[in-house]
């Protein structure tokens, strides 16, 4: 417990840091001056900088918004970043030699501010998903989020990773090191799954804030090794695919509203502890 509340408070550390470079929050610089990441280069499979619905790496094609407008691109961390709300989303479909498809591993960042989410209110977003044809509840890779306590100023994030023909799904609740993700301000998150060592790591601001009863995934008493994804067809942001797809009414199943989200990499491995700084790091100079 000493490590969480050590590595969160480095996390802290870190985000006030980056967010003081510039006192600025909101990021409001010229997307013309961002400059390129060349971490992991060779791994990275998508790069949605969230400038306009346009994709900069990733061959994806977008397949639906619903009502979503140049209005849902608001300035952001880099540049601007998205912002949801009712009907309003971006949904991509995968080429049919979409290396994403046939993951084994992954890391996924992206800058995100979010407000705090109490149990009193009901809505909560699905940021980002790998979709499943056959389970439109979690997909195949899925970012999501759910309630904290009121007033509790922090946030409590949930992924979830397809990894056997069961199906089954490796889910990682934040739990006991929530207080590493403040509300209400931009967050730089990373989490990364490396099929070689079956390890699980979430880095926060560059600070990896992964309880030691997380790292290891496992199906049973066996490493999870590759992940096995079905009918990955398309990528969703800001939707509920339950929703979309099968009229689902639920309350609980927000949009992207209030939210943004920015600058958002999916790669093809985990990157290891030094890719993160590093790519946490370039964020930060492109900040301004």
């Amino acid at each position: 417990m000493k490590k969480y509340f050590a590595l969160c408070a480095a996390a802290l550390a870190l985000c006030a840091m980056s967010c003081t470079k510039d006192n600025n929050q909101d990021g409001n610089n010229d997307a013309n001056k961002k400059q390129e990441i060349t971490v992991a280069k060779d791994a990275l499979v998508a790069y949605l900088p969230f400038e306009s619905e346009e994709v900069a790496v990733g061959g994806l094609t977008l397949a639906d918004k619903g009502v979503t407008s140049e209005a849902n691109f608001v300035a952001g961390r880099n540049g601007k970043s998205f912002t949801g709300g009712e009907n309003q989303y971006l949904l991509y479909n995968l080429s049919e030699d979409s290396p994403i498809k046939t993951l084994k591993a992954f890391t996924l960042s992206a800058w995100i501010k979010q407000p705090e989410i109490p149990y009193s209110q009901a809505p909560v977003p699905m940021y980002f998903q790998i979709t499943n044809s056959d389970n439109h509840f979690w997909g195949n890779l899925s970012l999501s989020i759910d309630r904290t306590d009121e007033g509790a100023g922090y946030l409590t994030y949930k992924t979830c990773f397809r990894h056997s023909d069961a199906p089954e799904f490796w889910k990682a609740w934040n739990g006991d090191y929530a207080e590493c993700y403040p509300a209400g301000r931009w967050n730089h998150l990373i989490f990364a799954y490396d099929n070689v060592t079956s390890e699980y790591h979430v880095y926060v601001n560059g600070a990896d804030v992964t309880p030691e009863t997380a790292v290891t995934c496992k199906i049973g008493e066996n490493p999870t090794g590759d992940l096995t994804f079905s009918n990955a067809e398309q990528i969703a942001i800001g939707v509920w695919m339950p929703r979309l797809l099968d009229g689902a009414q639920d309350e609980w199943m927000g949009w992207l509203d209030g939210a943004q989200i920015d600058e958002l990499r999916l790669y093809s491995r985990a990157l290891s502890t030094e890719e993160a700084d590093a790519l946490y790091k370039a964020e930060i100079a492109n900040i301004d």
